[in-house]
């Protein structure tokens, strides 16, 4: 049986599927890469008190190795303000993207002396080489 005596068959016209396909590839969200660049410069900023490679100290804040699914406030060998603590959520992307914008707004108490980036893709750059092992 040809495609267009199937769609026949089961009542639909071959229009309607076409918008039906259209609709469900229009439906999803675009893949960006990771701008591996951006995320490294941007993280420059974050590099005066964090580190990002597994197992070497921070200089003044917590390691940033693994932190996309850790809960927040329970990185080893760092005092955490209870205000963290509290917050206790695991950091997922768009959890690091809300607090990245505005740390102090999203956990009031923070000790972490960081206004925020305003700058979305900042953000997202920052977010994807967070993701991703440090070399």
């Amino acid at each position: 049986m040809t495609t267009h005596r199937l769609v026949a068959a089961l009542g639909v016209s071959l229009l309607g599927v076409i918008v039906w396909a259209v609709s469900v590839v229009a439906a999803e969200p675009a893949k960006t890469p990771c701008d591996i660049s951006r995320g490294e410069r941007v993280f420059a900023k974050c590099a005066i008190c964090h580190s990002r490679a597994q197992d070497v100290p921070s200089p003044a804040g917590p390691n940033l190795a693994g932190v996309i699914g850790r809960k927040a406030g329970t990185a080893a060998n760092f005092k955490y303000s209870s205000a963290m603590k509290k917050f206790a959520r695991s950091w997922s992307a768009d959890e690091l993207d809300r607090f990245l914008q505005q740390p102090a707004s999203v956990v009031p108490g923070t000790t972490m002396a960081f206004a925020g980036l305003s700058n979305a893709d900042d953000r997202r750059a920052l977010i994807c080489i967070l993701a991703t092992p440090s070399p």
